[in-house]
């Protein structure tokens, strides 16, 4: 009797009789191999054996004094760990199919002769065994390759699906921000004149105006002053209409976001940091473009700040990325409107267009980046840059691409 992966055999032996028992004890040593026989009387001692270690192989009495051999099998049917052998005297043959019904790999009958080869039977079973296991282990394998493979689909198919929701929400933005931006440029192109008009006449009287008359020079300076707004929302509207292609520089960052800042009113009370590895720290970019995404996005924090906080800008390289993000300390984005803010007309403003955002993500994607609001632990409000560290060449054929 060849032995199973090189090892000695153990064989549990679940038999009340004696006499049987001893007839299958010397059967097994008659043979060359070496085979451990561990003897239980009844399903208690045979249970506490298969808790200590598991057998290769069980030969069971049908019949036992604490029950049946078949209940050391599943309860549920399922695959047992071991094979199981049922033995059964004269007549209980229809009860033994049942028992390999109920998972038992074989039966016999016992008869003097049968107990006498049982080494022989017990070789016949364990090679079926080897069969089974090889057949059950193919079937997980492939089971699994099956599960692998569904599990792969399902997260390219959502994958793809997400990918699709993006490219249809950057579509329809882009198509918004063209719509837009052709109505906006011939009412831009109307009200300037007019703007133009009322400067004019403004700065008239101012020339006019009586010296000490500081009402008069207070309402002036109002009407001066929103001009000033006017022309920065006309100016806003006009660029959303030139969709002018990037000239990509080497821009130094520190020096862009100092000079974007210096560019934004009301700054007293709010503090400007700058954590950048390496320093100096070189961006490709179109200067004057990037520079109107810095002055957009460090406005946007000084206004959320209303006078007290500071900002901290840091960058790092990131594989084929420059990384830049501007945190503020400020109350941050309501949950509720975070998957909006960069749609055009989008604004929790008093006297927000809703256009700033859109069109800083639209010219970060002209460089072939992206700009997105991530999660911070520190609170306020962190916006994202991603620029390609590629030369301009590069960035040209992706495009065209």
């Amino acid at each position: 009797m060849s032995s199973m992966n090189g090892k000695d055999l153990c064989i549990l032996l679940v038999e009340d009789e004696v006499a049987h028992a001893e007839l299958i004890r010397r059967a097994f040593s008659a043979r060359d191999q070496t085979v451990t026989l561990i003897v239980a009387p009844n399903l208690k001692q045979a249970r506490a054996s298969l808790t200590e270690a598991m057998p290769d192989l069980v030969i069971s009495d049908l019949r036992l004094p604490d029950g049946d051999g078949v209940e050391l099998l599943p309860a549920d049917r399922s695959p047992s760990p071991f094979p199981v052998v049922i033995m059964t005297s004269h007549g209980d043959e229809q009860v033994a199919v049942e028992a390999m019904k109920a998972g038992a790999l074989d039966y016999v009958v016992k008869t003097e002769a049968t107990l006498a080869q049982m080494p022989r039977i017990a070789e016949r079973a364990l090679r079926e065994w080897g069969h089974i296991t090889e057949r059950r282990r193919a079937e997980e394998t492939a089971r699994q390759a099956q599960e692998n493979l569904l599990r792969q689909q399902q997260r390219e198919k959502e994958h793809i699906e997400q990918e699709l929701k993006k490219a249809k929400r950057k579509l329809i933005r882009q198509t918004r921000l063209a719509t837009i931006g052709q109505v906006a440029a011939s009412i831009a192109h109307e009200l300037r004149n007019p703007l133009g008009a009322v400067r004019n006449a403004n700065y008239y009287l101012q020339r006019r105006l009586p010296s000490g008359d500081t009402k008069w020079a207070e309402y002036l300076s109002i009407i001066e002053r929103e001009i000033g707004t006017a022309e920065r929302i006309i100016s806003t509207l006009l660029e959303m209409s030139r969709a002018k292609e990037p000239t990509v520089q080497s821009v130094d960052l520190d020096e862009a976001v100092r000079k974007a800042f210096d560019r934004i009113e009301d700054t007293d009370g709010i503090g400007l940091r700058c954590t950048l590895n390496p320093d100096p720290f070189v961006v490709k970019a179109d200067p004057e473009q990037f520079q109107q995404v810095l002055v957009n996005l460090l406005t946007n924090a000084v206004q959320a700040m209303d006078g007290d906080g500071h900002i901290d800008v840091t960058a790092a390289p990131h594989e084929d990325f420059d990384t830049i993000l501007i945190q503020d300390n400020g109350p941050g984005i309501a949950e509720d409107v975070r998957d909006e803010i960069f749609e055009p007309l989008f604004t929790t403003k008093a006297k927000g267009t809703g256009l700033g955002l859109a069109i800083c993500r639209q010219l970060v994607e002209r460089h072939g980046g992206t700009l997105d609001l991530v999660e911070a632990d520190t609170g306020g409000a962190t916006f994202c840059i991603r620029l390609p560290r590629q030369n301009i060449e590069a960035l040209e054929t992706a495009r065209q691409g």
